[in-house]
């Protein structure tokens, strides 16, 4: 469940984005509770939100100092909703997550939704005698040998008896925009990419990999069109 509150101080607005938000949870099925607000007055900042959803232009408190006073209490991203798009910029000064434009609102949400339900994503392993929680934001690339899988992430190697086919299967882990097949035996972040050469790469773990022919049209799209 991901709980989201809104803040704004037009209630017809507050209106729109509720029903909005609602189509967009929908759309990629996604569970949520929405609580709205017209101004910062009657907000528990202890309650667990997952999302704050701040308009940025409000009397008195604008969202920027709104946002401030949430991070004293409360660790839920923080996004920024504007109808000027000058502000976006300013938005990422005050450590936004990410930002919505009013008059891109559909678009945008989805867009919010989507990262913030691939990053809570979550793999587990066991790992001498526990189950470990890796994050897959926090995957630099998994190699495969037979049926072993080596996951490399934050400095750490884990390894889960598995073929690659079957793991591929379970996790959809290919349909996340972040990873990518760039051999038989690897898959990778592109956001975890320390340097490309010709047709090989580094990674940010120090592992030099390469990327085969049969899959290095699609990685070089990808990578130099989206990252």
């Amino acid at each position: 469940m991901m709980n989201i509150c809104v803040i704004d101080d037009e209630v017809e607005f507050l209106g729109i984005i509720e029903e909005e938000i609602k189509k967009t949870a929908q759309r990629i099925d996604a569970e949520i509770s929405i609580h709205t607000f017209n101004s910062v007055k009657g907000i528990k900042l202890q309650a667990e939100y997952d999302l704050f959803l701040l308009d940025i232009r409000m009397p008195g408190k604008n969202g920027f100092e709104i946002a401030e006073e949430i991070r004293k209490h409360n660790h839920g991203k923080i996004v920024f909703v504007t109808s000027i798009e000058n502000y976006v910029f300013d938005s990422f000064s005050h450590y936004a997550y990410d930002f919505i434009l009013k008059d891109r609102l559909s678009d945008h949400l989805l867009r919010v939704l989507q990262r913030y339900i691939q990053e809570e994503k979550t793999l587990i392993i066991p790992y001498h005698g526990r189950n470990v929680i890796i994050h897959w934001k926090n995957i630099e690339m998994i190699q495969v040998n037979r049926n072993t899988l080596s996951v490399y992430a934050k400095g750490h190697i884990f390894q889960m008896k598995k073929s690659l086919v079957r793991f591929l299967n379970e996790s959809n882990m290919l349909e996340e925009y972040r990873f990518i097949q760039i051999h038989q035996s690897y898959i990778i972040n592109l956001e975890k990419i320390k340097k490309v050469q010709n047709n090989r790469m580094t990674m940010e773990c120090g592992e030099t990999v390469y990327i085969s022919r049969k899959y290095y049209a699609t990685f070089r799209k990808r990578y130099y069109n989206n990252f």
